[in-house]
């Protein structure tokens, strides 16, 4: 199993994270640990439920990395730490100037409101917690994210971007 279903996991992690290899490998890991400890196997009955299953685990491991991450902070005058230093990538300045100018444009582009549900989906936060935030119905929630969705796919495409 662990051969077969290894690069759909790390590939689903990878991009979940944002192309962080070494937190990808780990939420890998994560996700093979937590199969093995308690999904109920008996209960799936075909290859696509226990797929979908698969996909959600992806999501639930890497959104509690993703927030991990994003409560760690290291000040300038401190330094870096052997073990943060080696979860950090090394930033690439040309691709972080083109991801300035991206959420720059989008923030541009949508209302206030749906930038911040952009945000928030970006963060990893999932429908249930948006919608507490938002103070929307779960329902309402995820309708306003296919929309901003499909509005995205469209800026995107207007900008001569290939769609995420």
């Amino acid at each position: 199993m662990y051969d077969l279903l290894y690069p759909r996991v790390m590939a689903t992690n990878y991009r979940r994270l944002g192309g962080l290899k070494d937190q990808a490998e780990d939420a890998t890991q994560d996700v093979f640990f937590r199969l093995v400890k308690y999904t109920d196997f008996s209960q799936v009955r075909t290859p696509e439920q226990f797929l979908g299953y698969l996909k959600t685990v992806c999501e639930n491991v890497c959104a509690e990395r993703f927030r991990e991450l994003t409560k760690q902070t290291v000040g300038l005058e401190e330094g870096l730490t052997e073990e943060l230093e080696e979860k950090l990538t090394p930033a690439n300045p040309e691709q972080l100037a083109l991801t300035e100018d991206f959420w720059r444009k989008l923030e541009a582009e949508l209302p206030p409101e749906e930038f911040l549900l952009l945000q928030l989906l970006a963060e990893g936060y999932k429908h249930q917690e948006i919608a507490n935030r938002m103070e929307w119905s779960y329902p309402q929630t995820g309708v306003r994210v296919f929309r901003l969705r499909a509005k995205v796919r469209n800026l995107l495409k207007g900008w001569g971007l290939p769609s995420l």
